[in-house]
């Protein structure tokens, strides 16, 4: 994983749930960065890294990842609760993009490519048992420059967290299948195979321990913890329920 140093203090905090930051870094560039606040887990930092990571594996256009120095210059005048030591996760942010959404869909020309594109993210979306992208919230950008459809935001994966008990699969409102965007491309006529599904699943198992070996120690949580829950992920039944899932929700939308 890169490593980042901010320039400077915040530019902007964004007023969405977990209130990330916005900070020019080292490199020149800006990142949306989420943080450990204290008093609470950083479980949805590790979902993030590990969502993003995956999703790379599966070939999802999603922002590039990096670990943020935790400087107090960051935080001066900005009034936000954080833990001081623990590195902050850092989403690049994008230029010439916008935000993806039922009222501004129709702007996606349709083609067997955002199709492509649209039914990768719903298929990893299943696997990984994302619950935070449905047809009221895409978390997604369109990138007008490379034309692709961007995944963002994973901390919903693992059935939002949930860590103690088992995962299960997503139906059909939790689904970005459901939403207008998937209605408008679904003409294009087109679908993954089983082989490309379980493909892309074995380039995630063979990236596990370096995910793992990847979580800050600083952000306090149960490395093994994980290592358990991503278990879950390449059983054989759950591959199996979660491709009989998929092929049921294009069939039924």
């Amino acid at each position: 994983m890169n490593t980042v140093v901010a320039s400077g203090e915040v530019l902007n905090v964004y007023q969405t749930g977990d209130r990330p930051i916005l900070v020019l870094c080292s490199d020149g560039n800006h990142y949306i960065c989420k943080y450990k606040q204290p008093g609470y887990s950083a479980n949805k930092l590790v979902s993030e890294l590990i969502g993003s990571t995956f999703a790379k594996l599966w070939g999802i256009p999603t922002p590039q990842i990096s670990f943020v120095v935790n400087d107090p210059i960051i935080w001066e005048n900005c009034g936000i609760s954080h833990d001081p030591v623990a590195p902050l996760l850092g989403s690049m942010k994008m230029e010439n993009v916008f935000d993806l959404s039922s009222f501004n869909c129709d702007q996606i020309k349709v083609s067997q490519r955002s199709l492509s594109q649209l039914l990768r993210i719903a298929l990893f979306d299943l696997w990984i048992a994302n619950e935070d992208r449905t047809s009221n919230n895409y978390n997604l950008l369109f990138d007008l420059r490379l034309q692709n459809i961007v995944s963002i935001d994973y901390g919903g994966i693992f059935n939002s967290g949930i860590l103690g008990m088992p995962i299960y699969q997503l139906n059909e409102s939790d689904s970005i299948i459901s939403s207008d965007l998937y209605e408008r491309l679904k003409t294009a006529d087109f679908t993954f195979s089983r082989i490309s599904f379980l493909s892309f699943v074995s380039r995630c198992k063979a990236a596990v321990p370096e995910v793992i070996k990847a979580i800050p120690n600083e952000w306090g949580v149960n490395s093994n913890l994980f290592a358990n829950k991503l278990d879950e992920l390449f059983d054989v039944r759950w591959l199996g329920d979660t491709w009989e899932t998929y092929k049921n929700l294009i069939e039924i939308a």
